[in-house]
């Protein structure tokens, strides 16, 4: 069975630890969350939404985008990263879970 790596962004821990718990639903392997150090105000992150089979955090990923650019000023910021391996089967169900704990991608600008 083949491992893909996942990798979501939370603005919260709770948001990020009720993504782990969810995810024991699929077939998973080496959960984790890590706080996310200072420097990464800059980045873009981008609402992760399931788009086909191939949605991957680190490949495809529809954007949803925002209604005028003021809002960037009333986002909260990225707090907590969560890092798991999930079985290639399972990608799409976790992807849907990940959107349903509001969880985020880190752009490739």
């Amino acid at each position: 069975m083949e491992m893909k790596t996942l990798r979501a962004y939370f603005q919260s821990e709770n948001d990020a630890v009720s993504a782990k718990s969810s995810l024991a639903s699929v077939r998973s392997q080496h959960l984790f969350i890590d706080e996310i150090p200072t420097g990464f105000e800059s980045e873009i992150f981008i609402p992760v939404i399931p788009y086909g089979p191939h949605w991957g955090l680190i490949q495809d990923v529809a954007i949803q985008e925002k209604d005028n650019e003021d809002n960037k000023e009333n986002e909260q910021s990225m707090t907590h990263l969560l890092e798991a391996q999930i079985a290639e089967d399972d990608i799409e169900k976790a992807a849907t879970i990940i959107s349903n704990h509001n969880g985020y991608r880190l752009s490739r600008k």
